[in-house]
């Protein structure tokens, strides 16, 4: 049933290793923005997720996020609004405006957020983990 190997937190690991566009599985890389998905999960690996190649929104789309035992390099769009719902357990993130960590609750929305408009609707739930969050500078 298992195959594969993989290094997480300087450990080897035995396993399934599962890379698709919105999912990694001891494994590391990216995870695909262009045509939005409804959810990424990143479990036991490392991935990159640059949502900034959104470029219009025609209704509130959302986005579901789970990163459990990994860690996630977050790009944020500059001119998509969105608001983020950030819950975490014993997990660590830094970005935007601080850090947060352990058990947590953190909202965070865009400079151009207004929930009378089309906006990304992003819940981000860590558990373990780690997340750099940052802005996409275009």
């Amino acid at each position: 049933l298992f195959s594969g190997s993989g290094s997480f937190w300087g450990r080897r690991l035995e396993g399934k290793m599962i890379k698709t566009e919105n999912k990694l599985v001891l494994s590391r890389g990216d995870l695909e923005a262009k045509k939005l998905s409804e959810s990424y999960d990143v479990v036991l690996g490392e991935g990159f997720l640059d949502l900034d190649g959104i470029r219009k929104l025609d209704k509130t789309r959302s986005v579901k996020i789970n990163v459990v035992l990994g860690r996630l390099h977050l790009v944020l769009p500059k001119k998509i609004p969105y608001s983020m719902r950030l819950n975490s357990v014993l997990s660590k993130s830094s970005g935007l405006t601080g850090t947060y960590g352990n058990m947590d609750e953190t909202r965070i929305v865009s400079p151009l957020f207004d929930e009378q408009k089309p906006y990304l609707d992003i819940e981000l739930d860590l558990v373990l983990s780690n997340l750099k969050i940052k802005e996409s500078v275009a």
